[in-house]
């Protein structure tokens, strides 16, 4: 979780939040404080009991993306041998690519379970008081990084350059959703499908 002096940044992976990281500290001049999960140092928490801040003073910034493009996404970073080493199990390969083509994701891993399921309470906060949350599309990020800076900072007349890029990662197969697929995906995930919808208005 990020926070500057004027919101606080909540990430839901695979939504561009590494990218949003590096625009903050290149474009914000003010001191930038970090909050880890202490299970997983390099990702963002969702932990809102801090003794040290009240993050009810603060406004929300989430990051958010298509729920099929995300899911595939998701699942692949979730089991990322299993399409890009030469001995993959095929048999745990076609099971990933069923349970992803139903909506479903790995909760830490494991057990597989809808998406609504894992982000209920990040969907509640955001729905809870829309008028205090931003949203940064990670299909549309440099765009809405630029709005944000505009709405909390002074203008920024200058061009917001894409971040330099780490070493590309190979490419991995990925599955190809049919239209029968995307609506299965959505109709197992509601919640998502509604803030989608308000979101990107289709």
């Amino acid at each position: 979780m990020l926070i500057t002096d004027s919101f606080i940044f909540y990430q839901i992976p695979r939504t561009g939040g590494n990218k949003f990281v590096q625009l903050s500290q290149e474009n914000i001049d003010k001191k930038i404080q970090f909050y880890h999960n202490i299970d997983s140092p390099n990702r963002f928490s969702w932990d809102t009991s801090f003794t040290e801040i009240d993050v009810t003073l603060y406004d929300y910034v989430i990051g958010f993306r298509k729920l099929p493009q995300w899911i595939m996404s998701h699942n692949i970073s979730q089991h990322y041998e299993q399409f890009t080493s030469q001995n993959a199990d095929i048999k745990k390969w076609k099971d990933i690519k069923d349970k992803t083509v139903n909506g479903l994701i790995t909760n830490n891993g494991t057990d597989w379970v809808t998406v609504d399921s894992v982000y209920q309470d990040k969907f509640d906060i955001i729905l809870d008081d829309l008028r205090k949350v931003t949203i940064i599309r990670q299909e549309h990020l440099l765009e809405d990084f630029s709005s944000l800076l505009n709405k909390y900072y002074k203008p920024n007349d200058k061009p917001i350059l894409n971040p330099k890029k780490k070493n590309e990662t190979p490419l991995v197969p990925r599955f190809l959703l049919s239209e029968k697929d995307i609506k299965e995906i959505y109709r197992v995930n509601p919640k998502w499908k509604e803030l989608e919808k308000y979101i990107y208005g289709s």
